[in-house]
């Protein structure tokens, strides 16, 4: 277990090698799985190329996945769907209700509380802070902080730490979730399972239900290609990633870069090693 680093400075050379990997594994051990990990925007065109460097016609026992697939893939297996989910218009709905409700409590968004489309604005805020994993207790440190020095700052967090409490206590009570928690309850998971087949190996006894319907993946190798170029892994991304490692028999993450920490060749370049270009 563990997470190796496959690299080098072409993304779709490095696509071709996780292909080339995966085939030769599918064929070495055809009963495990494996799995490839791509952004969303990308997962069309890495089945393509998969479908064409193995010249299959379908994928049996390898995926081509995203984050948010493997989420719901694996919450599927274990009756974590089971829950209704918030679409963006009912969180949008459901925000335009708390801003109202609560306008006299604002501090610095009471003013724009009413305004048409604001609502759908808070949400993606919101959106982005729980995806990298900021909760309302460091958002109340960092207003305090800035207090004296930027109170249009302290009070626009303030006020979005307020307003997250209230949307996840008035979810709590619908009974919903967010899809933006997916991830994070993916990385959950994994930590269960982990814990589970731990327990498993030490007894010998077999995995308990719901873990034992995800416990295909000890039996899954992972690989990870096509991120670090637009954009850096998200905390919830990281926590998947650590999950799996802790979970898979392998999983490889592919970097663009002429070398890494710990190639011997990098030790001996030094900083040229690198830079872009």
């Amino acid at each position: 277990m563990g997470i190796n680093i496959l690299y080098g400075t072409s993304q779709p050379a490095l696509l071709d090698a996780c292909v080339v990997r995966i085939e030769e594994a599918c064929r070495q051990w055809p009963d495990r799985r494996a799995m490839l990990l791509v952004p969303e925007q990308t997962k069309a065109e890495a089945e393509r190329v998969y479908f064409d460097r193995t010249g299959r016609s379908g994928i049996l026992l390898a995926e081509v996945l995203s984050f948010s697939r493997l989420a719901w893939r694996v919450q599927g297996e274990i009756g974590g769907l089971s829950r209704a989910c918030v679409d963006p218009v009912g969180k949008s709905i459901l925000l335009h209700a708390l801003l109202k409700e609560h306008r006299a409590t604002l501090l610095a968004l009471a003013a724009s509380a009413g305004r048409p489309g604001f609502a759908p604005q808070v949400g993606q805020v919101l959106g982005d802070l729980r995806r990298h994993g900021v909760r309302p207790g460091p958002l109340r440190e960092a207003s305090g902080e800035a207090m004296g020095d930027d109170r249009a700052f302290a009070g626009k967090t303030a006020d979005l730490a307020f307003l997250m409490e209230r949307y996840d206590a008035r979810m709590a009570e619908l009974g919903l979730y967010d899809r933006e928690d997916d991830l994070w309850r993916l990385a959950e998971t994994l930590e269960n399972l982990r814990a589970s087949l731990a327990r498993q190996r030490s007894s010998g006894g077999t995995l308990a239900w719901p873990m034992s319907r995800a416990g295909f993946l000890a039996d899954t190798d992972v690989w990870v290609t096509g991120f670090a170029q637009t954009r850096e892994f998200t905390p919830q991304e990281q926590a998947v990633l650590a999950g799996l490692a802790g979970v898979c028999g392998q999983v490889t993450v592919t970097v663009c870069a002429d070398a890494v920490p710990g190639d011997t060749v990098a030790v001996t370049s030094g900083p040229d090693a690198f830079r872009i270009g």
